[in-house]
């Protein structure tokens, strides 16, 4: 009896469970199926039609490349449903929502109603005419559908009469663990959202989970803090700028604040800003004041500068002591220790503090540096607002607002590489106003297209326009005519250009592949008139100032299975009798100026590849030709390539540098410097011992290390470069590095020394001396620079695309 009761209640409590949860399923709401940790949503009804309006209602070049791939997908869609995505979507509500899936990724998850789907049509097409495998599994009860054609992967799930689908099956696992738990979802969560009224017509609902998204921007957390926990937005487009707005959840945190009057802190910003926050707030003594936030880029490095601005008023809210520093831009540093607290709630926690005073504000930073590069930007003018973009979307922000974040998003991006995708690339400008109405937050969001957006150049003495994209650095040689300078460019279709010193063209040549090594001038003929030599990866060319090329060139790559990697030019005892070695792999050739290949070096085969070209020097009558090898070995040769006493050397790691040669009066004094992979230097006696070696600082596992050496071949420098930071004889500088950067060092005696970072993806270069103290203003460059200096005065050839200039800058 006890048996038959335990059976009975068993399958009650089952029915009872099932019918539970289909009565659960047959209620649900596509709102049902939306996670709470989402970061983004877009709700939009009848999508295919707001889709179309939408690009309608922008021009040509608006959101140019995002458009195009939206337009792809929706065609791809279409014929996937055989043409019937319209049924589908006509009268229906999309939901698609964004998450972060892992620390470095986003993923799409959409949901619509499925009422006008054959599914089962679906299935069919995907296995029949794509070629999809498809595969289910049990989920909390539910089926869910894998599709795979070995490139492409999505999941599905469908619940009642609704569809989502995602690249990221743990979000459809996801939708279904919230269509079983409302405490999941992220309307149950944000009720107070959908209270607010929404406008019908617009392109859309968008809400933005804020405390969600800030996880995802650790460096700028502070921005987020201004900002609700979550808003709804409605789409709208007005003068081509478009715009978001609507209300926040009620907030337990919310506190009501005085309005700011206008936008005239705006109107200060320094033309390379990256983000301006500002709002009212309230010190101890109960008394208002406006403050922003201000971060800037460096002119001077690639480095973020950050002050903290205070709008003085009447009342003096802020008392400071002041030491002065410098008086010609009355920088002070601050003793007064009242405004740490002020300054903590802002999030801006430092010891040491500098302030900057005007008429009506007073600037704030930890960073003397800081507040010298704005007072520089505010004596030059360079202010944001002069920029007409800007000038534009400035006059459109809205007046009265509690708080106002305003965003150069492309720069700011750079910080977030990994979010970027094709509509961020295409924003420009973005800003984010509060104001409070009835104890909520009502949000405005705006933001414009960059399609337009254009390069600008330093302005510059002279310049010259290539017919394509520069690849080369500008190379220097003073003309036996008039002893003044002549330059070598060479652009990515692979002409090369021979300019006067005014950057007129001389002449230009089509040559084979672009220019591998070094640009030599030599005196062919022996009548002390020049000509240029270089290098392709399959050729050696040779020609006059007039653009003749010389007999017997271009000179084939005797090694023809494989590239030349780097040349040299010797001339052994000033005969003009040159001699032309080529490294290839780990051959090395030499020949002579009529391209014969000479005994003992045809080749020279080595056990490694050859770091660079024999080089040849000379010490007391006698010829050197120094050999370097990857695995650590060097070699000092004779003419005939036999090595001399004491050689080859091998160090104890592997190198990749050049080595620098340090020539005395005599052969005691006289040393190879070399710098393995692993930061230790070596002084190599021309006798092949090793007179010392010395360790430098290795910061972690992956730093690495440079030998630069003056294009003169006077001095050489050691750098020691790790991800975020720059070391050289005990002095770091925070730099962010990237292993594709170009390295230069330049010495022109009398202490005249600096090192050039150039960044050839945002086309920079900055300039530091030994003790890293800026040199010149950052430089738009995009290739290694050339300087010569005459009389103090500095002249710089840079490229950028497919211009060369000359700028000069007085010592």
């Amino acid at each position: 009896m006890i048996k038959k009761s335990i059976i009975f209640f068993v399958i009650v409590f089952v029915s009872f469970f099932i019918y539970q949860k289909k009565f659960k399923n047959t209620n649900l709401e596509i709102w049902d199926l939306v996670p709470a940790k989402s970061v983004m949503i877009i709700e939009i009804n009848d999508p295919l039609d707001k889709w179309n309006k939408f690009s309608s209602s922008v021009n040509e070049d608006q959101f140019r490349d995002f458009r195009k791939l939206i337009d792809k997908n929706i065609s791809e869609l279409n014929s996937f449903l055989n043409d019937k995505l319209n049924i589908l979507v006509d009268n229906n509500n999309l939901i698609v929502s964004v998450s972060k899936t892992s620390k470095e990724d986003f993923d799409l998850l959409f949901t619509s109603n499925s009422k006008n789907l054959d599914f089962q049509y679906v299935l069919k097409k995907a296995k029949d005419s794509l070629s999809f495998d498809i595969t289910t599994r049990d989920f909390n009860d539910e089926k869910i559908y894998d599709f795979s054609d070995g490139t492409n992967f999505f999941s599905v799930v469908v619940l009642n009469n609704f569809i989502s689908v995602s690249k990221n099956t743990l979000l459809i696992e996801d939708v279904i663990r919230t269509s079983q738990n409302k405490n999941l979802s992220f309307k149950n969560i944000n009720e107070d959202l959908f209270n607010q009224v929404m406008v019908q017509n617009d392109f859309g609902n968008i809400f933005l989970n804020f405390s969600e998204l800030s996880n995802s921007f650790e460096n700028h957390k502070y921005l987020f803090d201004q900002l609700p926990k979550s808003t709804f937005f409605d789409l709208n487009l007005n003068e081509n700028n478009f715009y978001l707005s609507g209300f926040s959840n009620i907030s337990e945190e919310y506190e009501s604040s005085v309005k700011i009057e206008d936008n005239q802190m705006m109107r200060i910003l320094p033309n390379n800003t990256v983000v301006f926050n500002n709002s009212i707030k309230t010190n101890q003594k109960n008394e208002k004041y406006e403050v922003g936030r201000l971060s800037f880029l460096s002119n001077y490095s690639n480095v973020t500068n950050k002050i903290i601005i205070f709008k003085k008023t009447d009342n003096s809210i802020i008392e400071l002591i002041k030491n002065e520093v410098d008086e010609k831009d009355k920088i002070n540093k601050i003793k007064n220790d009242s405004i740490y607290p002020m300054l903590r709630d802002l999030e801006y926690d430092h010891k040491n503090l500098y302030v900057f005073e005007e008429e009506k504000y007073l600037f704030i930073s930890s960073e003397y540096n800081s507040l010298k590069e704005y007072i520089e930007s505010k004596n030059n003018g360079d202010y944001w607002r002069k920029d007409l973009n800007f000038s534009k979307f400035l006059s459109i922000l809205n007046r009265n607002q509690n708080k106002n974040i305003l965003i150069n998003f492309k720069e700011f991006l750079k910080n977030y590489p990994l979010i970027s995708n094709t509509f961020s690339k295409e924003v420009d400008m973005l800003s984010i106003q509060l104001s409070d109405v009835n104890n909520k937050y009502y949000t405005t969001l705006n933001f414009n297209s960059n399609s337009t957006e254009y390069d600008q150049v330093n302005n510059n003495i002279l310049s010259f326009n290539a017919d394509n994209n520069l690849i080369l650095k500008p190379h220097i040689f003073l003309s036996h005519v008039n002893n003044l300078p002549q330059v070598i460019i060479n652009d990515e279709n692979n002409f090369v250009y021979h300019l006067d010193n005014k950057l007129k063209e001389i002449w230009r040549d089509s040559i084979d592949s672009e220019i591998i090594s070094e640009i030599f001038t030599i005196d062919y003929y022996n009548n002390r008139k020049k000509q240029i030599l270089f290098a392709t990866k399959n050729k050696v060319y040779c020609y006059d100032r007039l653009g003749n090329i010389l007999p017997g060139f271009p000179i084939n790559n005797p090694h023809p299975s494989g590239y030349i990697e780097d040349i040299n030019v010797i001339d052994y005892d000033n005969s003009k009798r040159y001699r032309i070695s080529i490294s290839s792999e780990n051959k090395a050739f030499l020949i002579d100026k009529y391209g014969k290949n000479l005994k003992g070096w045809d080749p020279l085969i080595m056990e490694d590849r050859i770091i660079q070209a024999p080089k040849h020097f000379r010490l007391n009558g006698k010829d050197y030709i120094l050999i370097s090898l990857e695995n650590g070995k060097v070699y000092l040769k004779n003419r005939r390539g036999f090595d001399y006493d004491g050689f080859p050397v091998k160090l104890d790691n592997n190198i990749s540098e050049e080595i620098y040669i340090d020539l005395s009066q005599n052969f005691r004094n006289s040393n190879l410097i070399a710098l393995d992979n692993l930061g230790i230097t070596y002084f190599v006696g021309l006798d092949g011992k090793i007179k010392k070696q010395n360790q430098i600082f290795r910061r972690s596992r992956n730093s690495n290390f440079k030998m630069l050496i003056d294009p003169r071949k006077r001095s050489y420098h050691i750098l020691s470069v790790d991800e975020n930071v720059i070391y050289n004889n005990e002095k770091t500088m925070n730099f962010k590095n990237n292993r594709d950067y170009d390295y230069q060092f330049y010495n022109f005696g009398d202490g005249d020394s600096f090192t050039i970072i150039t960044d050839p993806i945002n086309k920079k270069s900055y300039t530091f001396d030994t003790n890293f103290n800026t040199k010149f203003k950052n430089i738009s460059n995009q290739n290694r620079i050339s300087i010569l200096k005459s009389k103090g005065v500095y002249s710089l050839y840079t490229t950028f695309n497919n211009t060369i200039s000359v700028i000069e800058i007085k010592n």
